[in-house]
């Protein structure tokens, strides 16, 4: 490897390190906007609170999707008021 190829992969790795901390921090940010409401969602279905977590992985947020969307939702049925 010549001292030219060497100086640009050096430059290169030091780019992609000094904005890595952005960019992570970006996804993480990105991860608890999308997972915090479906957590909640969920949560009042009566479906395990952790399916939330799922909801970053493509094709199966479709799939817990159609589950969220087809079946019957464990609550209880609201009570009537005196």
């Amino acid at each position: 490897m010549s001292q030219q190829d060497y100086q640009s992969t050096e430059t290169y790795i030091t780019v992609v390190h000094e904005h890595m901390l952005p960019v992570v921090l970006f996804v993480l940010v990105a991860a608890l906007i999308l997972i915090i409401p479906y957590w909640k969602i969920f949560g009042k279905a009566g479906f395990p609170r952790v399916f939330g977590v799922f909801m970053i992985f493509p094709l199966v947020n479709l799939i817990l999707l159609y589950i969220l969307a087809f079946s019957r939702w464990r609550i209880p049925p609201p009570r009537p008021e005196n």
